[in-house]
């Protein structure tokens, strides 16, 4: 955490769950915690702030799951 808090990465959300949480939500079933990291722009993508992100926490014992879009927005119509 602390040093994805030092980089210039600059996650628009970060939140740690810790054992416990991750085995009542399902986020893991093999008891440990979990990193979740996101971004946000409205300029263009993101991925290569997350692709970043994965080296720093493996450096410190993290294993990089699957990235996921939540969502994707468009102009509107006029």
């Amino acid at each position: 955490m602390r040093a994805l808090a030092q980089s210039a990465l600059a996650p628009a959300g970060r939140r740690l769950l810790d054992a416990g949480e991750t085995l009542l939500s399902g986020t893991s079933r093999d008891g440990c915690s979990v990193l979740v990291l996101g971004w946000e722009s409205a300029t263009g993508p993101v991925d290569d702030r997350l692709a970043s992100a994965v080296e720093p926490a493996r450096s410190h014992g993290g294993r990089a799951g699957t990235p996921r879009r939540t969502a994707t927005l468009r102009p509107a119509r006029p």
